[in-house]
């Protein structure tokens, strides 16, 4: 995906995708992402925080699980934090985890 990187819109709609790759987040032109109808995905990457440029995520009849509806409710820009908050606080974990 390293080639993509100005990229700014993908349609990855009605697939069978079961997750998606981390390096996704290395999108950064990425403005529209639309994953409508990827029933078997149930998870964003949590690195996808990581877009911050994206506008537009489609995500219709996506069963997600993370993040959890009520954040789906938002602002992609809200979205987008969520998960950067997430992957914050996961590496936060895991550094702690190392340390002991």
């Amino acid at each position: 995906m390293l080639q993509l990187t100005t990229l700014v819109s993908l349609r990855l709609d009605n697939n069978r995708l079961k997750n998606l790759p981390d390096e996704l987040s290395q999108l950064h032109n990425l403005k529209a992402l639309s994953l409508e109808g990827c029933s078997r995905l149930t998870a964003l990457p949590i690195k996808m925080g990581r877009l911050t440029n994206l506008t537009k995520l489609h995500v219709g009849g996506v069963p997600l699980v993370t993040p959890p509806n009520v954040v789906m409710r938002w602002e992609v820009e809200d979205v987008m934090d969520y998960l950067a908050r997430l992957t914050s606080a996961f590496t936060h974990v895991l550094w702690l985890v190392q340390r002991n």
